[in-house]
């Protein structure tokens, strides 16, 4: 009898601590993701503030709820703070975090209030690199091309176009999207940027630099292929150069690496029209080219 009685008592003690173990379970957190979902922002900071100075868990389910909140009252700084503290104890909150950031970042481009937009942008971007802000890429390529984070630059500005390749601002992600290439080295994807712009924007704001870089970067390239021995592959910039250039030095400098490169060839009588078409543009005739256009035509001849 006495045993049953003391086997029954157990049972009930047991009953009862499960009961109080289980609503004792992180009794805060659920306070909090209550006030949190009645848009009670301000009890939500009050009582995570509360529960850490009390020396409470810093769970991270509630730092992460506390920074929202916090982003949700303007408390920019002390939600960075947390989101700093939360990453850096689990790194799996990145992505969360990012988009939370992403979230803010477009409801201030969305509102006009492009600095804090920004400024948003770079922090999700911080949490994960490949988030995307959509029609905002653009402003998100531009501002890191700024920041010359010009890796990141690319990522965004080469999925704006990728997703808004006729809107009004891909003539504006081309040209910056040359601009960052040239920056880090990559002068023929640079040139590709330029050329798409002149092609399927004539009329582009942007139409006189993209001609201007894509002139002479096609240049440039064209030099470093001769050397390379890439005989096709500057004869082909060049000749694009001469196709559509209006500028005099630009289409003097073409037509004579493109007369060093058929002299190369052996194709004496294309050499000799190209130099001359170097004498009838520099009109200085005793400019450099002048000068070697003049000796190149005379040794061509003599070697008919």
């Amino acid at each position: 009898m006495v045993r049953n009685i003391i086997f029954k008592l157990t049972l009930l003690i047991l009953a009862v601590c499960l009961i109080v173990v289980s609503c004792g379970q992180d009794p805060i957190l659920k306070r909090v993701e209550k006030e949190f979902e009645d848009g009670n922002f301000r009890q939500v900071v009050f009582l995570v503030r509360h529960h850490l100075r009390r020396g409470g868990e810093r769970n991270p389910r509630l730092l992460f709820i506390a920074a929202e909140s916090l982003l949700k009252l303007g408390i920019e700084g002390d939600a960075e703070k947390y989101f700093e503290e939360l990453c850096g104890a689990d790194s799996a909150w990145a992505p969360k975090i990012a988009s939370v950031l992403q979230g803010k970042a477009i409801e201030y481009m969305n509102r006009g209030v492009n600095t804090s937009g920004r400024r948003f942008i770079i922090q999700a971007v911080n949490y994960d690199p490949n988030i995307s802000f959509g029609e905002y890429d653009l402003e998100a390529g531009k501002f890191l091309m700024e920041k010359r984070d010009f890796n990141e630059s690319i990522i965004f500005l080469d999925r704006y176009l990728s997703n808004y390749p006729d809107s009004s601002g891909a003539a504006e992600a081309m040209i910056n999207l040359g601009s960052v290439y040239k920056e880090v080295g990559e002068n023929r994807k640079a040139i590709a940027a330029y050329r798409l712009l002149i092609v399927k924007y004539p009329i582009s704001r942007f139409i006189s630099t993209a001609t201007w870089n894509y002139e002479n970067l096609s240049i440039q390239e064209a030099e470093k292929a001769i050397e390379g021995g890439e005989l096709g592959v500057a004869e082909n910039m060049l000749l694009s150069v001469t196709k559509s250039s209006l500028n005099t030095l630009n289409l003097v400098r073409a037509y004579f690496m493109l007369g060093e490169i058929y002299s190369r060839q052996m194709f004496i009588q294309k050499s000799i029209d190209c130099y001359e078409k170097v004498l009838k543009l520099n009109l200085w005739s005793s400019g450099r080219y002048s000068e070697r256009a003049k000796e190149r035509i005379e040794k061509l001849e003599e070697s008919k």
